[in-house]
C-alpha cells in the first residue's frame, strides 16, 4: 500500500504536467528549473546527461534538511548508508542494494564519496556535516571514467557553495526535543581585487538516544563541530583557483545496541553482573524490549569515539587556447579513538580501546589533472591521476573482570554435555576389555603350551603369537569443569589481551579518457577507457598478553588427541587380534597333517591345545564385531554436531580469536594490481527535451588485506575443527579484486516545456569477486563472493502541480542476490544483505499566505522495504518494510523582505520503530543485539540572512 501512495505521487506529476496543455493552466504552474551538473566533467542539465545520476539542488536540500551524507536517503531513493558498531568504522554506502559492509578500514567502500572532486577514502570518512551546499550528485552503477578512484557501485559527489564576491551571510539557529542543539552559520564575500572567500561553521550537539537502565549516561549523541574555509582567486576569466580548507571535531557515545532476543547465557550474565557491581539491583541486559531504547554497559566501558579530521585542497581551473584544464590537488588527514563494551552488557567481559590503545587513522594526497576540450564533434576528455594513502591501524582488546567467570560457566555447562557423552560411551568398555583380557589370557596360555612342542613342529610353522593390545580408555577430565585459570596453572585472563598494529600503504595512480562523438539525428556515442595500477603493502605486528590459551590448549586438545589416538589404537587391536584370528585357523588346520610325527603318547595334549585355540577364536568372535562398533561410536561422538560446538566453544572461550597468541608475530605482504575498465553509451536526444540511452560500463574495486587478528587461521582451532593444525600466514588475510559488468537502458524526459522531469533506467549489474565481511560472534571473516547480480529498474520524477504546489517522488525495484552455484554455500540465489527489493521517496512542498507572513509546507517520505540486516542471512535478522515521514512549516515574510525565517520540523513524524542491523550478541550463543533507528525528534529553527 505504502509503495502504491508514492507511485501514485509519480503518477500525479505526470498527470499534472498534462493538465498544463490548456494554456489557462499553464500560467498557474511553476516551471521547474533544470539542475546544472558536472556528472560528466562537463556543464550540462540533468536531462541532457546520459547517465543514471540524479541532481539535488541547495533548495531540494534544505527543504529535506540533508545536514550530512547520512540523511542524503531522504531523498534519493537508490542510495542506503548505515553505520554498525560506531560511526567512526563501520559506515556502509549503498547504490542499488551494493556495497561493502564493513567494520575493517583495509576494504574501501564500493560507493566513492567526494567533496569539491576530492575522495574520500572510505564511507566512514565522508559521514561528516556538509555545510552550505550548491548540490549533491548521485551516479548510479560503476564509475571510473569520470572520476579519480574506481567506484563499483556508483558515486556521491558533494558541490559545495562558492564564495559570494557581493557579500552575504546567514546564521540558523535549532533547537528540539532530546538536547537538540544546532548553529550553522555563514559569511562570504570578496576581499579585495579578484579576491573573494567564504567561511561555514556548524556547532551541533544533541542527547544520545539510548538510555544506561543503571547509570546516569545516554548514547547515540552528537557533539560536532565543523569549519571549512575557502578563497577564490579569478586573475582573469579564464583562471579560477578555489583553496579550501576544512576542520572537523566529532566527540560522542556511538554507536549503543539493545538487546533484542535472549540466549541460554541470559541468567548467568545478570548474576555475574550483579556480583561484579556488588548491587542486586543492576541490570545485566535488558532484551525483548528494544524500543524501551535502554541499554545496560559497564560502568567503566562505553562507546565513545572521536574524529579529529582536517584537509586543504587546490583546484586549478584554467581556459587553455585549445581545452580547459582542470587540477585538484589535496591532503587530508582523518584520525579516531574509540573504545567500546564488545559485549553489549553490564557484565564486564571485555573491551576494545579502554585504556586508549584502539586508533585508526588515514593520511591521504591525491592529484586529479583532466583535459578536455572540443574538435569538431568530438567532445573529448583525458585525465590522469594519483594518490599516496598512509593507513595507521591500533586494534586493541583486553579481557574484562567478569570474563573468567563467564567463559568459566558456559566451558562448565559445555563440559558436561561432553562428559556425558563419553560416560555413555565409557559404559561399554568394561565388557570390552574383559573380553579382551579373556583373549589375552588365552592366548598366553595357548603359546606357552605350544613351546614344548616347537622343536616337532615342521619348518615354517610358527606358534600363533597375540601381539596387539587393546589401549587403555581415559574418561573425559574437564567434568566437573576445573576452570581456565586451573588448567593455565593460575594463569589470570582478567587484564590481559592483545595490542594489534598494522601499517598499510596504498599507491594507486590511473589514466583515463572519456569522450562524446556527435552524429547526425541527434545521436551521440559515448566511450570512456581507464587504466589502473594499485600497489598495496602492510605489515603487522600482532602481540598477545593472553598467558591462558597455550596451557589450557596443551591439555584441552592433548586429551582429544588422545581420544582420537585411543579410538585408532581399538581399530588397530582389531587388525591385529583379526590377524591372529586366522593364524589360529591356520594351526588347527596344520594340526592333522603333522599328527604321524607327533608322538601318540602327546597326541591328547594336541587335541586339548587345538580345543583351546578353539575356544580362544570363539572368544575372539565375540569380541571382534564389537571394535569396530566401538570405533564407530566414539568417531560419532567426535562428529556429533551438539559435541563439535561444544568443544569449540570451549576453546575459543580459552583461546578468543581476538587474543590468541597462537597467531602473535610479525607479517608483511605486498598486492601488485593492474586493471582495465570503461563505458560504451549511445544516446539520443528527442525533439521535447527529452533523452534516451543505452550503455555499457565495467567497474573495478581493489582487492587488499582484511586488517583483523581474527581473520588468520589458528593452529590451536583449526586443529579442534580439521583435525590438523593450520598455520597463520599473510595469505588469508588477502581478499581479492572485485569487477563488475553493467549493462543499463534509460529515459529522460523533460515533460510540457519543463513542467515536470521524469527519469527511467532499466539496469542489469553482474559482480565477480565481490567483497564481504561478516561477523560471526566470535570473529570477522573477509571472502570474495564469487557472484552478485543486481538487475531492476529505478524511476524519479518531479513536477509542480501550480505555482504553489510541487510534488517529487522515485522508487527503485532492485533484485540483488548472491549467485546460485554451490560455491555460494547458503547464500545460493539469496538476496543481498541490506538490500530491500523496494525502496521509494516522495514528497510535497506547498507554499501558502498565512496574514500577513508566507508559509511554506514540506514533507517528505521514505519507503524501505523487508530485507535482512545479516550477512549471514539469519532469519532471526529479517527487518519487516518501515516508513520514514518528515515534515517542516517554514514561515517567512510575505514580500520576501525580512531576513528571518522561522521553522517548525519534525523527523520520523510518525515515531516509526526499525532496526538498522540486527547482530549476533558477542561471545553468546543464539542471541541477538540490534543498532536501532533514531525515534521522532522534532524542533524549531530561527534563520537569518544578511
Amino acid at each position: 500500500m505504502r509503495t502504491l501512495v508514492i507511485a501514485c505521487g509519480l503518477v500525479a506529476v505526470t498527470a499534472s504536467a498534462q493538465q498544463s496543455q490548456d494554456p489557462a493552466a499553464a500560467a498557474d504552474v511553476a516551471t521547474i528549473e533544470q539542475i546544472i551538473v558536472t556528472a560528466t566533467r562537463r556543464e550540462q542539465t540533468v536531462v541532457d546527461v546520459p547517465l543514471a545520476v540524479s541532481a539535488y539542488d541547495a533548495e531540494r536540500i534544505e527543504l529535506s534538511r540533508v545536514t550530512d551524507i547520512k540523511e542524503l536517503m531522504r531523498i534519493s531513493p537508490s542510495f542506503h548508508i548505515n553505520a554498525g558498531q560506531a560511526e567512526s568504522v563501520g559506515v556502509t554506502a549503498r547504490i542499488r542494494g551494493v556495497g561493502t559492509n564493513s567494520d575493517n578500514p583495509g576494504l574501501e567502500s564500493s560507493v566513492g564519496m567526494y567533496v569539491d572532486g576530492v575522495y574520500r577514502n572510505r564511507a566512514t570518512v565522508g559521514l561528516t556535516e556538509l555545510g552550505s551546499i550548491e548540490r549533491i550528485e548521485v551516479l548510479r552503477g560503476p564509475q571510473g571514467t569520470l572520476f579519480g578512484r574506481n567506484s563499483s557501485a556508483g558515486v556521491v559527489s558533494v558541490i559545495t557553495a562558492l564564495p559570494d564576491p557581493d557579500g552575504s551571510g546567514y546564521a540558523d539557529l535549532s533547537v528540539g526535543s532530546y538536547g537538540y542543539n544546532r548553529l550553522e552559520a555563514g559569511l562570504s564575500g570578496g576581499v579585495g581585487g579578484d579576491t573573494s572567500a567564504r567561511l561555514d561553521a556548524v556547532f551541533f550537539e544533541r542527547d544520545g538516544f539510548l538510555d544506561d537502565v543503571n547509570l546516569d549516561r545516554d548514547y547515540n549523541n552528537r557533539d560536532r563541530k565543523f569549519v571549512r574555509g575557502q578563497i577564490v582567486f579569478e586573475p582573469s576569466d579564464t583562471v579560477r583557483l578555489r583553496l579550501i580548507g576544512d576542520y572537523t571535531d566529532r566527540d560522542e557515545n556511538c554507536c549503543g545496541a539493545v538487546g533484542l532476543i535472549a540466549g541460554p547465557a541470559a541468567q548467568s550474565i545478570e548474576q555475574i553482573a550483579k556480583v561484579q557491581t556488588g548491587n542486586p539491583n543492576t541490570v545485566g541486559m535488558v532484551n525483548n524490549q528494544p524500543y524501551a531504547r535502554l541499554a545496560a554497559v559497564t560502568e567503566n566501558s562505553g562507546y565513545l569515539q572521536t574524529v579529529e579530521e582536517s584537509g586543504i585542497s587546490l583546484e586549478v581551473d584554467a581556459e587553455l587556447p585549445f581545452a580547459r584544464l582542470v587540477s585538484v590537488t589535496a591532503m587530508r588527514d582523518w584520525e579516531t579513538f574509540r573504545e567500546m563494551d564488545v559485549d553489549f552488557t553490564a557484565m564486564d567481559l571485555g573491551a576494545r580501546g579502554r585504556i586508549d590503545d584502539y586508533k585508526l587513522g588515514f593520511e591521504t594526497l591525491t592529484r586529479e589533472f583532466r583535459l578536455n576540450g572540443q574538435a569538431g564533434r568530438l567532445d573529448w576528455l583525458v585525465g590522469a591521476y594519483y594518490s599516496d594513502e598512509e593507513l595507521p591501524y591500533q586494534d586493541a582488546l583486553d579481557f574484562g573482570f567478569a570474563y573468567g567467570f563467564y567463559s568459566n560457566g558456559i566451558a562448565q555447562q559445555a563440559a558436561a554435555g561432553i562428559g556425558g557423552a563419553f560416560d555413555l560411551f565409557g559404559a561399554r568398555i568394561p565388557e570390552l576389555e574383559a573380553g579382551a583380557a579373556g583373549v589375552a589370557h588365552g592366548a598366553a596360555g595357548l603359546a606357552a603350551g605350544l613351546m614344548p612342542f616347537a622343536p616337532l613342529l615342521p619348518p615354517g610353522f610358527s606358534i600363533p603369537m597375540l601381539q596387539a593390545q587393546l589401549p587403555t580408555f581415559q574418561d573425559f577430565p574437564f567434568d566437573p569443569w576445573p576452570g581456565y585459570e586451573t588448567l593455565a596453572g593460575g594463569a589470570q585472563l582478567f587484564g590481559h589481551g592483545a595490542v594489534d598494529t598494522f601499517e598499510q600503504d596504498s599507491q594507486s595512480w590511473a589514466l583515463f579518457t572519456h569522450n562524446t562523438l556527435e552524429f547526425d539525428n541527434d545521436f551521440e556515442l559515448t566511450f570512456g577507457l581507464r587504466y589502473t595500477s594499485e600497489d598495496k603493502s602492510m605489515t603487522a605486528n600482532l602481540n598477545s598478553s593472553d598467558q591462558v590459551c597455550l596451557p589450557f590448549s596443551q591439555q584441552f586438545l592433548g586429551y582429544l588427541g588422545q581420544t582420537q589416538a585411543y579410538l585408532q589404537g581399538v581399530g588397530a587391536y582389531a587388525q591385529g587380534l583379526q590377524a591372529y584370528v586366522g593364524q589360529l585357523a591356520a594351526m588347527r588346520a596344520a594340526l592333522p597333517q603333522f599328527a604321524s610325527q607327533i608322538p601318540p603318547q602327546l597326541l591328547p595334549a594336541v587335541q586339548q591345545l587345538s580345543q583351546a585355540a578353539a575356544g580362544i577364536e570363539a572368544g575372539a568372535g565375540q569380541l571382534l564385531p564389537q571394535l569396530p562398533a566401538v570405533v564407530a561410536g566414539g568417531q560419532a561422538i567426535l562428529e556429533n554436531p551438539d559435541v563439535q560446538e561444544a568443544i569449540g566453544g570451549i576453546a575459543a572461550y580459552g583461546c578468543n580469536p581476538f587474543s590468541d597468541p597462537s597467531r602473535d608475530g610479525n607479517y608483511y605482504g605486498t598486492l601488485d594490481e593492474s586493471e582495465v575498465s570503461g563505458t560504451l553509451r549511445l544516446s539520443r536526444a528527442v525533439d521535447g527535451g527529452h533523452l534516451l540511452y543505452a550503455g555499457y560500463s565495467r567497474g573495478y574495486k581493489a582487492g587488499g588485506f582484511n586488517m583483523d587478528r581474527s581473520g588468520l587461521q589458528s593452529p590451536i582451532l583449526s586443529l579442534v575443527t580439521t583435525g590438523a593444525p593450520v598455520l597463520p600466514s599473510i595469505d588469508q588475510w588477502i581478499f581479492r579484486p572485485e569487477t563488475v559488468d553493467a549493462i543499463e537502458l534509460g529515459g529522460k524526459f523533460s515533460l510540457d516545456n519543463g513542467l515536470g522531469l521524469l527519469d527511467i533506467s532499466l539496469f542489469h549489474e553482474e559482480f565477480q569477486d565481490y567483497q564481504l565481511t561478516a561477523f560471526r560472534g566470535f570473529s570477522f571473516e573477509a571472502i570474495n563472493v564469487p557472484e552478485v547480480t543486481s538487475k531492476g529498474v529505478e524511476i524519479e520524477a518531479r513536477g509542480g502541480v501550480t505555482d504553489n504546489i510541487e510534488l517529487f517522488g522515485g522508487i527503485t525495484y532492485a533484485d540483488v542476490r548472491f549467485g546460485s552455484g554451490p560455491e555460494h554455500d547458503f547464500r545460493a540465489g539469496r538476496q543481498l544483505t541490506h538490500a530491500p527489493k523496494v525502496t521509494s521517496v516522495a514528497g510535497v512542498t506547498i507554499g501558502f499566505p498565512l496574514g500577513g507572513l508566507s508559509g511554506t509546507f514540506h514533507v517528505d517520505a521514505r519507503y524501505t522495504g523487508e530485507h535482512n540486516t545479516g550477512a549471514d542471512l539469519d532469519a532471526q535478522k529479517h527487518q519487516d518494510a518501515y516508513t520514514i515521514v518528515n515534515a517542516r512549516l517554514i514561515l517567512t515574510s510575505r514580500d520576501g523582505t525580512s531576513p528571518w525565517t522561522v521553522d517548525l520540523w519534525v523527523q520520523n513524524l510518525t515515531d516509526e520503530e526499525y532496526a538498522l542491523t540486527i547482530f549476533d550478541a558477542p561471545l553468546q550463543s543464539a542471541a541477538y543485539n540490534a543498532f536501532i533507528g533514531d525515534p521522532r525528534i522534532s524542533g524549531l529553527s530561527v534563520r537569518y540572512d544578511f
